[in-house]
C-alpha cells in the first residue's frame, strides 16, 4: 500500500522509508514513513550489486521498482 502512494503522487520528492525490529524500531512492528525531502540523499547514488547497497556503514538490502504504476507493483 506504501508504495502505491507513491505511485499516485506526482512529486518526485516524495519520500518512502520504514522501519521494523531488526531496524532498531522502537515499536515492535513495522511502520512507514512517508515524507516530502527536496535534497538529493547520497544513498540513492551508491551502487547496488546483488541487492546489496555498497559503499554505505551499514548492511543493507535494496529493492529497485522500475516502473511505478499499480499494474507493475501488483505483480
Amino acid at each position: 500500500m506504501a508504495v502505491s502512494v507513491l505511485a499516485l503522487s506526482d512529486f518526485q520528492s516524495l519520500r518512502l522509508g520504514f522501519n521494523s525490529p531488526g531496524a532498531m524500531a522502537s515499536v515492535n512492528h513495522q511502520h512507514w514513513h512517508v515524507f516530502y525531502l527536496e535534497e538529493h540523499l547520497l544513498i540513492e547514488d551508491l551502487d547496488v550489486i546483488d541487492y546489496v547497497l555498497q559503499g554505505w556503514p551499514i548492511p543493507a538490502l535494496v529493492f529497485e521498482i522500475q516502473e511505478l504504476n499499480d499494474d507493475y507493483i501488483s505483480m
